[in-house]
């Protein structure tokens, strides 16, 4: 009988809307009520429109607009929509949610709770523990990636062991006769390589180790590096060197600058594809495009060129 009654009275309003030639979104337009709800008064299911206030208060702006008195409409219908209100229920149930037990509201927080950690502890994992093993792994690396530097070697190393090979191999060989006018002691003075040769043979073993001693007491033990930077475009960078004071500038196009470092350098580069380094006199891969901001340490097995 109620839902014959809602029929009823939405098909009178729109038989009033249809006199007066107005469409659904003309009469969206006038009266600020969307189409789909005044469809929903049309066909009858003010159940669509919700609370029975907002079903008073769209007949009311729907008679108005289409030139319609909406008190005895809103009369007939009174008793229809006040069968429709569900605030009741609504207030029922929560007032049935708010008279639970405590014990249980409280077990539900703590579950809640519980839940929030757990999701925080496996989020908190999953970013820490790869962190930590991407830095073992480059702590572990940064050993196997020093490089002697070069500047570190006298450059008179080469000459200082030519000059001393010679030396000891004519050490192990007697003297040389005197020469007379027929050039025989000429003939009986070995050639440097034979000497060389007999010197070695001569030495044996012992000798050979005491000489492998020697070269490897002439190789430098390296107390640093150097680091380079220079721009190929304007950039600035941010360069501290072994944990120390942060030292900021900024590269013009074709400018370079120098670093020593101890053991490790952090840079920050706001054009990283702007700028060409070299590490111990090797030049490295690129650190990223254009524009680029990169924060990274060296030395980096990542960044060495082969």
């Amino acid at each position: 009988m109620a839902l014959e009654q809602m029929q009823e009275i939405g098909g009178y309003l729109q038989e009033e809307r249809r006199k007066q030639q107005i469409s659904l979104d003309e009469l969206a337009k006038h009266t600020c009520i969307s189409r789909r709800m005044l469809e929903a008064l049309e066909d009858g299911r003010f159940r669509d429109v919700g609370t029975p206030l907002l079903i008073r208060g769209f007949i009311r702006s729907y008679c108005k607009t289409v030139g319609v008195d909406p008190e005895p409409i809103i009369d007939r219908c009174a008793e229809v929509v006040t069968g429709l209100n569900e605030q009741n229920e609504s207030i029922n149930r929560y007032r049935a949610w708010m008279t639970r037990p405590p014990r249980r509201r409280r077990y539900l927080l703590y579950s809640f709770i519980a839940c929030l950690v757990l999701v925080l502890g496996f989020w908190g994992a999953s970013v820490w523990l790869p962190a930590r093993s991407g830095k073992n792994s480059q702590i572990a690396k940064a050993p196997d990636a020093l490089v002697y530097p070069q500047k570190d070697l006298p450059e008179d190393l080469p000459r200082q062991g030519a000059q001393k090979q010679p030396g000891s191999a004519a050490g192990t060989n007697e003297p040389a006769a005197p020469a007379d006018s027929d050039g025989a002691a000429i003939e009986q003075v070995p050639s440097p390589d034979a000497a060389g040769a007999d010197s070695s043979a001569n030495r044996g073993p012992s000798s050979s180790a005491a000489q492998a001693t020697a070269e490897g007491n002439l190789k430098p033990v390296a107390q640093g590096h150097a680091l380079v930077l220079e721009a190929v475009e304007e950039t600035w960078v941010r360069v501290a060197t072994d944990g120390g004071k942060k030292e900021k500038r900024l590269l013009k196009a074709g400018e370079q600058h120098r670093w020593e470092v101890k053991e490790q350098a952090q840079l920050w580069l706001g054009n990283a594809g702007g700028v060409r380094a070299t590490w111990d006199g090797k030049p490295l891969k690129s650190f990223g495009k254009r524009g680029q901001v990169v924060r990274l340490r060296l030395p980096n097995p990542d960044y060495l060129t082969p």
